[in-house]
């Protein structure tokens, strides 16, 4: 990988070593919103050690079945993210299942290959140290909710409900880790004039709202999660879901 940031041609195989040992770690503060949203989603804070068994800088890890995506990241957050692997295969995530007892002797269970993609470890992602201040990850209290960070959150915690006898959608948003946030998000989308609602840990916009909620945040769907943007034609929607998690992935069943 070459440099982006300096005028050398030399391919490195660890850019991160570059950055720390003479070009200096980047600092992608132009794209702080879209890590704010990845966190308040499923991406998940890891440290890097030292050989001392000092903690070193932070980086993102989201792990995901949606391939699509995290090469999406990839190509996004280049050169912030490392390649996606694969972290566990369909048949190997029903054999973790099954040794976890999480199975419970049921069957009928469907796995899916699940792939991890992690950022560089970079001095950048610590200002989210005080996101685990209590331990367990949380969203800052001051957190603005722009719709950067709102389209990530939708994209992994969010998705339209379905009346199929009229066939129409509405968009809705769970977070059981943040319920006392959802108030906060309701508040902000009535301010603004799109309607929705709280239920417990869970917001729903009405019908006649979802497209002004996905126009706030963005109307171009983010790769590989198309079907959580088709909210005019059911059938569309359905095709959509089956290529994520069916058609285009690689399943175990047990």
């Amino acid at each position: 990988m070459n440099c982006p940031f300096c005028d050398s041609e030399t391919e490195y195989s660890n850019i991160g070593n570059h950055w720390r040992q003479s070009c200096g770690y980047p600092e992608p503060n132009h794209l702080t919103d879209d890590f704010d949203g990845l966190l308040m989603g499923d991406g998940c804070l890891k440290h890097t050690h030292n050989p001392d068994k000092r903690a070193g800088n932070q980086s993102i890890e989201v792990v995901s079945i949606n391939k699509k995506f995290v090469d999406f990241l990839y190509d996004e957050y280049y050169p912030y993210f490392n390649k996606p692997k694969v972290r566990r295969t369909a048949k190997e995530s029903a054999n973790n299942a099954i040794n976890s007892e999480y199975l419970s002797g049921d069957t009928g269970n469907t796995f899916r290959t699940q792939y991890r993609i992690v950022s560089k470890a970079i001095p950048f992602f610590n200002r989210y140290d005080s996101w685990k201040s209590t331990g367990d990850k949380s969203w800052p209290k001051d957190i603005e909710f722009n719709p950067t960070q709102i389209r990530y959150l939708y994209v992994a915690d969010g998705g339209l409900s379905w009346n199929k006898k009229t066939k129409s959608s509405r968009a809705q948003i769970t977070s059981s880790n943040e319920p006392n946030m959802i108030d906060r998000l309701v508040d902000k989308f009535n301010n603004i004039g799109i309607d929705c609602r709280s239920y417990e840990d869970r917001m729903m916009f009405k019908a006649r709202y979802t497209q002004e909620f996905l126009n706030f945040i963005g109307d171009n769907p983010v790769p590989g999660f198309e079907y959580k943007w088709e909210i005019d034609n059911l059938d569309r929607y359905e095709s959509l879901y089956r290529n994520v998690y069916y058609d285009e992935v690689e399943t175990y069943t047990i």
